[in-house]
């Protein structure tokens, strides 16, 4: 893997020039490769796409030009290349890139109290309220069965079978994720009405705006068609986490969650049905429990979709959301008023 050739491949390909000023790589995403490069011409961010995201590419790209449309000019703008006018661009290694403009801003690793928490949430309401006039399905579905509960508890059990013998680890989670199960699956089984929805949200793909402060949401991969509450779910799970004892795990910290609620249903709340707003409360507790079962499946059949940085790595954060999921879990009862359940 030669990264200094390839950029040089790209930016020679978008601008028409191999004179790269620096190259600094960006962390902290679970899949594609990052960095921020400067040129002569300017700054931009290059992207090597992560090889099973590939044959979603094409579809990604094409939601991002409908959404740069009516998001900017706080958004991102993805490049068309100089040499071949593409949006995307495959290396001699046989590697697919695509490079958008650099926006000076700030990042918020997580948020730190309730202003914070309701900033994230604002920036998403907006976010969705901007792309609510369009088509749901001007949208394409870039990653088909994304928030398929149901199918994932499906795959994960095949995958366990398959396996035969699996670690104490392992099974101990899976013993967990079975009894979170029926809660989880309620939301599948409501009728609601399909939006356009980001789905992978939380404050890492925020970017506050040096120039004006202006919040500008990023990693519009999965922008599709989906159900708003795994988007609210989402955001709870991420912004509104904290933790508790000296095993540090994750609970839900109601003062966070609850600002988060104001900014994010702000722009949007008089758009929502009440089935909709109803659905809400099952976000939390289903998104969660989906993840924990994807790090799991992805462990357990060695899929290599998650990076890791170290082995096993996988295994560990199916524990952690596992805790965190059946948190939520006591939550949710008490909001649905179904108290008496123990998710231990």
């Amino acid at each position: 893997m030669d990264i200094p050739r390839a950029i040089s491949e790209v930016t020679k390909e978008f601008f028409y020039s191999t004179d790269v000023e620096q190259v600094t790589r960006i962390s902290g995403g679970h899949l594609h490769d990052t960095f921020h490069v400067t040129l002569s011409q300017g700054e931009f961010i290059l992207q090597r796409i992560a090889r099973s995201i590939e044959p979603s590419a094409e579809r990604m790209m094409e939601n991002a030009l409908t959404i740069q449309q009516v998001v900017n000019p706080t958004g991102l703008s993805y490049l068309c290349s100089r040499e071949h006018s593409v949006h995307l661009f495959r290396d001699s290694e046989n590697r697919l890139w695509r490079v958008s403009g650099y926006l000076p801003a700030k990042e918020m690793k997580r948020a730190e109290n309730a202003l914070d928490a309701r900033k994230v949430g604002a920036a998403f309401g907006e976010f969705l309220a901007d792309l609510w006039e369009l088509p749901v399905d001007s949208m394409v579905e870039t990653i088909p069965h994304f928030h398929d509960t149901k199918r994932y508890f499906e795959r994960l059990s095949q995958a366990i079978e398959k396996k035969g013998a699996i670690d104490q680890a392992v099974n101990n989670v899976w013993e967990r994720l079975q009894k979170l199960k029926p809660i989880a699956l309620r939301l599948s089984e409501m009728e609601l009405p399909m939006r356009i929805t980001h789905n992978d949200v939380k404050c890492t793909n925020v970017l506050f705006l040096e120039l004006d402060g202006r919040a500008a949401v990023i990693d519009w991969d999965t922008v599709m068609p989906g159900l708003l509450a795994y988007d609210f779910g989402d955001g709870i799970r991420s912004v509104g986490m904290t933790y508790e004892g000296d095993r540090r795990l994750p609970k839900l910290d109601e003062v966070k969650a609850n600002a988060f609620t104001d900014g994010f249903l702000s722009p949007i709340t008089e758009k929502l049905t009440d089935k909709e707003r109803a659905s809400l409360l099952l976000g939390p507790v289903t998104v969660t429990t989906e993840l924990a079962v994807r790090y799991l499946l992805d462990y357990v059949t060695e899929g290599g979709h998650f990076q890791e940085s170290h082995a096993g790595e996988n295994l560990e954060r199916a524990e952690f959301y596992t805790d965190y999921a059946e948190n939520l879990a006591r939550y949710t009862m008490e909001w649905l008023g179904e108290e008496g359940h123990a998710f231990t």
